[in-house]
């Protein structure tokens, strides 16, 4: 990413429903991967 595209970002309010999304499919991927850690930490004990 350039910091020119971040300055711009931060400067307008407008947020693109693009980022949003990407923001909580990582969001999302991230909590699924750690449930199944904690699962498969549970079935290993």
């Amino acid at each position: 990413m350039r910091s020119r595209s971040i300055e711009e970002g931060s400067s307008s309010p407008r947020v693109e429903p693009g980022q949003v999304i990407s923001a909580a499919y990582e969001i999302a991927v991230a909590s699924a991967t750690r449930g199944a850690l904690d699962r498969r930490s549970l079935f290993d004990l």
